[in-house]
């Protein structure tokens, strides 16, 4: 894929952290890519933190928010933070991400995030999905 869409994206995230896809998983690894956060055990409740802020609900979510926040409570503050960053965006937990994989990655996270929140979430984490990636040869 072009180095510039979000399917070239995703597959830099995967390659990165060696993961495959996972049916009923690509979603999430797709949300981490289109925020930013990675894979350690308080960006993962943050992600789902975001995600609730945002709109979804699943009883996976909602159990990761109790459990990680039950087993990580000095991570609050980081937490609340991305909740509200998921309250400010469009809504995104219901696309069908196999679609928008050909769609220019900047433009499409442009459309879900404002620049003054994009510009947040490059201060809250300095994470690959932010900033130039290099080229993976598959």
């Amino acid at each position: 894929m072009p180095v510039d869409c979000y399917g070239y994206r995703l597959g830099c995230f995967l390659e990165g952290n060696g993961f495959d896809l996972i049916p009923k998983v690509e979603r999430h690894d797709a949300y981490h890519v289109l925020t930013g956060f990675g894979t350690s055990q308080e960006d993962e409740i943050a992600l789902q933190y975001l995600c609730f802020g945002n709109g979804k609900r699943t009883p996976y979510l909602f159990a990761v928010l109790l459990l990680g926040t039950l087993i990580l409570p000095d991570y609050f503050a980081y937490y609340r933070k991305a909740y509200y960053f998921g309250k400010k965006s469009h809504s995104f937990h219901h696309f069908d991400f196999k679609t928008v994989l050909p769609l220019d990655f900047e433009l499409f996270r442009s459309t879900i995030f404002s620049e003054e929140t994009i510009k947040a979430l490059h201060s809250l984490h300095g994470n690959f999905a932010l900033q130039p990636i290099k080229s993976v040869s598959v």
